[in-house]
């Protein structure tokens, strides 16, 4: 695995055991593990949308769901369909959902055809709110467009999607 420019060589864990090993083995995991490195983009990343979104009270996770429940549409999504979208178990979609449907974001009704399926549609107070944060999205986004410059923003996106591939495809095998 190549290592990032200026990363110092990974450390070798000592080969018995002693006060030390347990400090080189989480050494060695916060050198490699991109894991590590994803979590903390992902909450230094969310800092700078939820700053912006602040202004609606809301944050980050709950624009990905206003925003993916506006593309399903006027007929909505099944909550399954929605958590399979954000890569989320249907259990954390529904506790995501709960705080959106009591602020009037969104609808669940049950489907016309299947009453064991619920349907997630945004409400007038969500398409509108979906209307208002866009602007504070891109203001985010070229915030961090300007920081990174927008060939390196690209490819960082193009490697998190590769990734997310990889890892949903290591994980299906």
């Amino acid at each position: 695995m190549a290592r990032r420019p200026g990363t110092p060589e990974p450390r070798k864990p000592p080969r018995r055991g002693g006060p030390a090993r347990h400090q080189a083995l989480a050494q060695k995991m916060v050198d490699l593990c991109p894991g590590m490195r994803v979590a903390r983009a992902t909450r230094v990343l969310a800092r700078v949308f939820n700053d912006e979104f602040r202004s609606l009270g809301l944050v980050s996770s709950q624009h990905g769901v206003l925003t993916f429940v506006a593309l399903a549409g006027p007929e909505g999504a099944t909550i399954g369909d929605l958590a399979d979208q954000l890569l989320l178990d249907r259990t954390t979609l529904t506790r995501n959902l709960r705080p959106l449907q009591k602020g009037g974001y969104l609808s669940l009704t049950r489907s016309p055809t299947d009453a064991r399926v619920q349907l997630v549609r945004l409400t007038a107070k969500g398409e509108r709110t979906v209307e208002a944060l866009y602007p504070l999205w891109e203001r985010a986004y070229n915030h961090l467009r300007q920081a990174l410059g927008p060939q390196a923003l690209a490819e960082f996106s193009d490697t998190l999607d590769r990734a997310t591939a990889a890892a949903l495809a290591a994980r299906a095998q």
